[in-house]
């Protein structure tokens, strides 16, 4: 180890250079007045050529927002998809009584297919407002 004080604008502990009027180390942030002496720095235990960039900006809202805009769009897909089985249910069902209606031993079927339509109807509202809402916190509104 060295004894004594670093060159002007190099800082005692990292050897960084600095401009003359600062008062700490733009590297290490170690104190670059009084007595000095040099502290050989701390091995990174991540090779240098391995260093990633991070974001420091991000929105603490983004990842509430995409989850309540993912959430939301699945149930729109999910509503969609009950209007397809009411519609495919009503018509099967339609059929089948037709049918039935020229068979004395048949006995005609209700059809579900209202309250099909009746929770697609709740699902693609409640799809619709989670959507809504994520965009609204993604965008930090």
């Amino acid at each position: 180890m060295q004894s004594g004080p670093a060159a002007p604008g190099m800082c005692a502990r990292c050897g960084g250079p600095n401009p003359p009027q600062s008062s700490f180390c733009q590297f290490c942030g170690s104190p670059l007045t009084g007595p000095l002496r040099f502290v050989p720095p701390i091995p990174s235990p991540v090779p240098p050529d391995q260093f990633r960039l991070v974001a420091t900006n991000r929105d603490e809202h983004e990842g509430p927002g995409v989850a309540l805009l993912v959430v939301g769009i699945l149930l729109i897909v999910v509503g969609l998809i009950l209007f397809a089985v009411a519609a495919v249910v009503h018509q099967g069902i339609q059929s089948f009584n037709n049918d039935c209606s020229q068979n004395p031993t048949c006995t005609p079927q209700s059809d579900p297919s209202g309250a099909i339509t009746g929770a697609a109807v709740g699902v693609l509202i409640l799809g619709v407002i989670l959507t809504i809402v994520g965009v609204s916190v993604f965008r930090g509104a």
